[in-house]
């Protein structure tokens, strides 16, 4: 049992007062004026509320049921098919009370470990007349609204009607939190935590009881129930939540720029933790240590180079965690060779989930990617615990590459995302400083992360994060520019439902005005591939839950197909290639693209300079029938692309990437199979570009 705490507010409608309250199992108001107080202490109190479930109900019945002092509603369930389902937001309600109770204050404690609806009711007459507040923080549920919103409405012979509503950032707080509603004559005022939300004038209903509400909430809590004639307004509860180490947890990398680390690993007892890292095997030549011993270590390694490989160790009071492990650092942003993984859905600890693992692992051991992007539901269930989802399965490979994560809907349930915040840390360079959206740039390439289960319309803070992201200088001078987040636009496999309309409307434009490539998302189980407006769209959401069936067809998806898949992207220069591969290392889809990259076709090189890193000598014999040996000189050790290219500036084959050793340097070359025409071989080598034309006769 939690109470709530001393405040002192003012109201524009009503002279009001605070309560004094504590946690204590034998609290006793001092009000005189108290109508109802239910702090369910005993199983016995459910026998003072009247269950009634929605007359066309979906995933039920309800579980209302008394545990730890707290009554809880534990089933998910709700009232009838979209889209009437997101215009009603019906599910199960509890009344008690009488029916002569007129003007009071109706207080109660709840909390929500699932994003959707919860709330109260005043004034009932019986289960399809009554007053109401609903929250609900689930932005994809609230119909029209298209952000978490604040609702007092009018349920009148079964029909709702909205008589005040908030949008807003967050509709309740996670953890516990204070919710009154006050209602004298025709005036409505709804408090939480003790400020004013919202105020409505109806004069439809006098009197009646009062009772608790949930929508599609599996994770919804009540306590400390009061009714009172006096206007009486609970404050803030002040209730810490732990989200508590189930289980040691091995490093994983965080945050990796081109010149620092994150590492992060949790143990079950309080340890005093350090990292030991440096550039070669056992010799570390960097260490940090936590300042105080604890269960969650987090520690960040600055004054690294780019693109260097680190070996380190983790240790709990001294004595090694894990196996020596290492990672990359991020590249400067010239470097033009990138690979990553794309995962989606994946979070269910189920069988499905290990053989798309297993087979991303045997895919990066046979050639290497840089990190993982993950379109969101990171966890398939209710968000609540990471260990059994995703860090035991995605071992070892989360010690050696980041996961750039983006927020799923599921991964919001427990405590609006709390759990996956305090578990991951991720960029937060946004206004906001929130860790549920964020951009990055590796090597050629930029990336948004996006949340679409929060505020993201035009007007929104997101929305203006992702316009000033789309003109920033990262993102201008990068060859790639991708976006990633939960929710497609479009969806071929869920015949309930065909896309995010607020992202049809509101991110569209912008995707395609400043020209990104490509939109990775997942939520509907399948693999979708389609172009639109030049902007290309994968839904790929095949990591782990169960697959969707197909419900419709959009002109622009070019294929689609239910199927367990990791997706995987690389990038060489100004051509990408994708390939979605299943457990069994299928490719079920691959396509490709190359960008035109404006270069001069005049056959000379830039300029000579003497800092000039390559020298090129000569390309013989020119023309070519169809061998050909470029020579050419290297001041350094270094990383060099080569290619060919036609005279648009298209690539039409890769020659040579990889480290090579300073000095002469003689490579050959027969490309037999290309049709005869004028060419241009192209060094590529950070910020340095040179084009030699050649003439193959074939």
């Amino acid at each position: 049992m939690v109470l709530g705490s001393n405040g002192d507010h003012s109201s524009s409608h009503s002279p009001k007062t605070s309560i004094v309250l504590a946690e204590h199992p034998s609290f006793v108001p001092t009000a005189d004026s108290v109508l109802f107080l239910d702090t369910f202490d005993t199983p016995l109190s459910l026998q003072m509320w009247s269950i009634y479930d929605h007359d066309d109900p979906r995933s039920g019945p309800s579980n209302w049921v008394i545990e730890n002092g707290r009554l809880r509603q534990k089933s998910n369930i709700w009232g009838y098919d979209p889209p009437r389902e997101f215009e009603d937001h019906m599910g199960t309600i509890a009344l008690t009370g009488e029916q002569d109770w007129s003007d009071y204050t109706f207080n109660a404690i709840l909390r929500s470990t699932d994003n959707d609806g919860i709330g109260l009711i005043v004034r009932a007459v019986d289960e399809n007349n009554y007053y109401r507040i609903l929250l609900m923080n689930d932005a994809g549920n609230s119909g029209s609204a298209n952000s978490p919103i604040q609702r007092i409405q009018k349920i009148e012979n079964g029909l709702v009607t909205t008589l005040a509503e908030a949008k807003v950032s967050e509709a309740f707080p996670s953890g516990f939190f204070a919710l009154t509603i006050d209602i004298r004559g025709a005036e409505i005022t709804i408090y939480l935590d003790g400020e004013e939300i919202l105020f409505a004038k109806d004069e439809t209903f006098t009197q009646g009881g009062i009772g608790l509400l949930t929508y599609a909430n599996s994770g919804a809590y009540f306590d400390n129930v009061q009714v009172s004639y006096d206007y009486t307004v609970f404050d803030a509860p002040n209730i810490e939540i732990v989200y508590p180490v189930l289980q040691e947890r091995d490093p994983y990398i965080q945050r990796p720029t081109q010149h620092s680390v994150g590492i992060a690993w949790r143990t079950l007892q309080e340890t005093q933790g350090s990292i030991h890292l440096g550039p070669e095997k056992g010799n570390y030549t960097f260490e940090k240590a936590s300042p105080v011993p604890t269960k969650k270590h987090y520690l960040e390694i600055d004054g690294l180079e780019p693109d260097t490989r680190y070996f380190y160790i983790v240790k709990n009071n001294g004595v090694d965690m894990v196996e020596e492990r290492s990672f990359v650092t991020a590249p400067t942003h010239e470097k033009d060779d990138v690979s990553f993984f794309i995962l989606g859905d994946s979070g269910t600890g189920n069988q499905n989930q290990i053989a798309v693992s297993d087979r991303m692992k045997a895919n990066h051991g046979e050639k290497s990617v840089d990190f993982l992007i993950h379109v969101g539901d990171v966890h398939q269930g209710d968000g609540s615990s990471y260990d059994d989802i995703y860090f035991d399965i995605y071992q070892p490979l989360l010690g050696e590459l980041n996961f750039y994560l983006s927020v799923g809907n599921h991964d919001t349930y427990t405590d609006n995302t709390a759990p996956y915040l305090d578990d991951f840390y991720l960029p937060n360079n946004n206004a906001e400083k929130t860790e549920r959206y964020y951009s990055f740039r590796w090597g050629n390439a930029f990336f948004i992360a996006l949340d679409s289960n929060i505020p993201m319309q035009e007007g929104s803070k997101q929305y203006q994060f992702l316009v000033e992201q789309l003109q920033s200088e990262d993102a201008q001078t990068a060859t790639w520019k991708f976006a990633f987040f939960h929710h497609p636009p479009y969806s071929e496999f869920w015949p309930a439902w065909a896309g995010d309309p607020t992202v049809r409307q509101d991110w569209l434009p912008l995707f395609e005005q400043y020209k990104v490539d490509v939109v990775f998302n997942g939520h509907t189980h399948s693999y979708e591939y389609g172009i639109l407006n030049d902007v290309r769209y994968v839904v790929t959401g095949g990591g782990g839950g169960g697959l969707d069936t197909f419900g419709r067809d959009f002109d622009h998806v070019l294929y689609s197909v239910a199927s367990f898949h990791v997706s995987r992207v690389d990038i060489q220069g100004n051509r990408l290639s994708f390939e979605a591969i299943n457990p069994e290392g299928e490719k079920i889809h691959t396509w490709s693209v190359q960008k035109k990259i404006p270069t001069s076709m005049d056959g000379s090189q830039k300029p000579p300079h003497t800092s000039s890193p390559i020298t090129v000598s000569k390309i013989y014999p020119n023309p070519s029938n169809p061998d050909f040996t470029i020579e050419y000189d290297l001041v350094n050790t270094m990383y060099l692309n080569i290619e060919l290219i036609n005279t648009q500036g298209q690539r039409v084959d890769h020659l040579y990437s990889g480290f090579q050793q300073k000095g002469r340097q003689l490579l050959s070359v027969s490309r037999p199979n290309l049709a005869s025409g004028t060419y241009f071989v192209r060094f590529l080598h950070q910020s340095n570009q040179f084009t030699f034309p050649i003439t193959l006769v074939n």
